[in-house]
């Protein structure tokens, strides 16, 4: 894979994220603890705050 990354394979990796971890998806009802489940969505949510963050700053 080339480096460094398009904004356009930012933006893929964002949609694609949306949709496997929608917030009322099949993966968070998968969760038994509710104590990992939170700790997996603030996780996730980081993710998607340096995603959205490479996207609007125009990273290549």
């Amino acid at each position: 894979m080339p480096k460094p990354l398009g904004i356009g394979f930012l933006a893929e990796a964002t949609e694609a994220l949306e949709v496997a971890v929608s917030p009322e998806g099949y993966y968070w009802s998968g969760w038994v603890n509710p104590r990992e489940r939170q700790e997996a969505r603030e996780s996730i949510d980081t993710i998607f705050a340096i995603l959205r963050s490479a996207c609007s700053s125009g990273t290549h």
